[in-house]
């Protein structure tokens, strides 16, 4: 169940076309769904862990880069005539 985080009224959900929000009948105020927005954050933070993780493991592996120079080209074969 969802409080105010202002005076600790339960809060009432409205829906219009943007979507759903809360309303605090007391504050007579929009208040913004706490909990939607700490599993938000959460997400994010698991996201960017994994992105790190697999950044350090990328630097483990030593992967050869392509090198600029390319490799001379063999001579010519002569025939003999």
């Amino acid at each position: 169940m969802n409080t105010c985080p202002c005076c600790s009224t339960t809060l009432l959900r409205h829906a219009r076309h943007s979507g759903v929000y809360l309303f605090c009948p007391h504050c007579w105020q929009e208040m913004p769904d706490l909990s939607a927005v700490l599993l938000n954050r959460r997400e994010t933070l698991a996201n960017e862990a994994s992105r790190a993780r697999v950044r350090r493991l990328e630097r483990l592996i030593d992967i050869p880069k392509p090198s600029a120079q390319k490799a001379p080209l063999p001579e010519p074969v002569k025939l003999a005539s």
